[in-house]
């Protein structure tokens, strides 16, 4: 396992960005953009680069499809986000599929940083 030193703080920023259930401050809101949409959009600001900074510290837990995708639609190497659908033309199929697979990709990482998170209070 490859370790990672990602401060508590980025920690809970990087689930709030994704909208994760399980993270300290959830608020749930039925039909809402996730909350990095308007994050990623601004390409100096400090939560994008901590955002991306942790994506970048996680990504070896994806499969390569996963990458590909996130990294298009996080606009990773200071491209362009993309949609959800232009994603899913790239590919060859439809974007209830690659929102599927964003899904699941975020899942993993946010799912590795609540154990760490977990670990570092055990250690406490």
């Amino acid at each position: 396992m490859i370790k990672t030193s990602i401060s508590s703080e980025d920690s809970i920023l990087f689930l709030e960005m994704t909208g994760w259930l399980e993270s300290p401050n959830y608020k749930q809101k039925l039909y809402r953009r996730l909350p990095y949409v308007k994050i990623l959009k601004d390409f100096k600001s400090d939560e994008r680069k901590k955002f991306i900074s942790i994506y970048n510290d996680m990504k070896y837990l994806l499969l390569d499809k996963e990458i590909d995708i996130l990294d298009r639609l996080y606009g990773v190497n200071n491209e362009k986000c993309s949609s959800l659908r232009e994603i899913g033309e790239w590919l060859g199929v439809g974007p209830g599929r690659v929102r599927q697979i964003r899904n699941k990709a975020e899942t993993k990482m946010c799912r590795e940083i609540k154990r760490r998170i977990v670990k570092a209070e055990e250690l406490e």
